[in-house]
């Protein structure tokens, strides 16, 4: 009888070791029925997991399929910092187009965001509101809806071979570990770089297997603004990173971010698929 008790608490204990290795936290949680929209707001966005809370209003489509929608995100790593106060991700994106398995879009040029103060509503969660057409249109004027048009070829038709699209999966069965960088010498690496206490975000891969991480460097107890730094992080196809002025840039909060990680994206020699 022992003997079988003390085969019982074995096996548990091996089960339970296994359970503990299996992936249960998938990137790729939206579930609405704009799932190509969501892919592409995650892959587009730096700091940006996938959600069931996300939400996504589609604003305009053009005559070739091209989508302009908005996506609202609960609290992310581009918060931290921002304040004290609970604060969203509200943004407004195009993608090209899509299908069975890719999103196709302009990166780092088919996006705008602003991190937003939630609304005080008693009647939902802390850090929760409702996207609407009105909430989009306090923080986004119908300028900035023309400059992301004309960014994007609004209206124009689709061109063979096309150099600026970038493409991510739309359909994520991954699980988090696709987000936390491989080898410890990589990660020895960044921390002397950057620092210690760093988070990281995949946000899509090139042509080449080479990954471009939003990396988030949290230098003290988050007391103010300056205790949180973003960076920009390129890892070669192999996992392994050398740092130098093209593989690492720090982003500056005060500047459009999106145009910061195209300029790292071209001095790092980015190919797009």
């Amino acid at each position: 009888m022992k003997h079988n008790i003390s085969q019982y608490i074995v096996i548990t204990v091996l089960l339970l070791a296994f359970v503990s290795c299996i992936p249960t936290d998938p990137v790729f949680r939206y579930d609405g029925e704009h799932v190509d929209c969501a892919a592409t707001a995650i892959y587009s966005i730096p700091g940006i997991n996938s959600s069931s809370e996300d939400q996504i209003i589609i604003l305009e489509t053009d005559q070739y399929g091209r989508t302009l929608f908005a996506f609202l995100k609960r609290e992310t790593w581009l918060t931290s910092g921002s304040s004290h106060d609970p604060a969203n991700v509200l943004g407004i994106l195009i993608i090209q187009k899509s299908d069975e398995n890719n999103v196709y879009f302009y990166g780092e040029q088919n996006y705008m965001f602003q991190i937003i103060p939630v609304e005080n509503n008693p009647d939902l969660p802390e850090s929760y509101q409702k996207l609407s057409l009105d909430l989009v249109n306090q923080y986004y004027s119908e300028e900035d809806y023309l400059i992301l048009k004309q960014t994007n070829n609004w209206d124009q038709p689709f061109m063979d071979g096309d150099i600026k699209l970038s493409s991510a999966p739309l359909n994520l069965e991954k699980d988090d570990f696709l987000n936390r960088l491989e080898g410890r010498s990589t990660r020895k690496s960044l921390e002397k770089e950057i620092g210690s206490n760093l988070r990281y975000t995949l946000l899509r891969k090139d042509k080449t297997g080479c990954s471009m991480y939003f990396v988030l460097n949290i230098k003290a107890d988050g007391d103010d603004e300056d205790s949180y730094e973003w960076y920009m992080v390129k890892i070669n196809s192999d996992g392994s990173f050398i740092a130098d002025d093209s593989t690492i840039t720090q982003l500056d909060k005060t500047r459009d971010i999106p145009s910061q990680i195209l300029d790292f994206r071209n001095n790092c020699g980015w190919v797009n698929k």
